[in-house]
């Protein structure tokens, strides 16, 4: 569904401090990101594009924050995030808590 928004680029241009040739991420990529004053958020980098989510989604019960990434290029799939986000945000209690 949301595949080739950026996600991947997004993570590794955070990561690294640079943008890397990414190929669609099939599954998901797991990895910490060292952030200030010595936290580190572990990031779930999840292509949703198959049936991903159903098994990620029960590793996340401490979630803190969501970043919901579109291509605003897109038009033709803009409807689609919406309901995604929508889902997310009302449907999946794992969500309702996020500041």
């Amino acid at each position: 569904m949301l595949d080739k928004s950026g996600k991947t680029t997004i993570f590794y241009r955070l990561k690294r401090g640079e943008v890397v040739t990414t190929i669609p991420t099939k599954g998901f990529n797991l990895e910490g990101l060292k952030l200030q004053e010595g936290y580190i958020a572990t990031i779930w980098d999840v292509g949703l594009r198959d049936k991903t989510w159903a098994l990620v989604k029960h590793y996340l019960p401490n979630t803190a924050a969501l970043v919901f990434v579109i291509d605003s290029s897109d038009a033709e799939r803009m409807e689609a995030a919406a309901d995604f986000l929508k889902y997310l945000l009302n449907d999946e209690p794992l969500f309702r808590t996020l500041p």
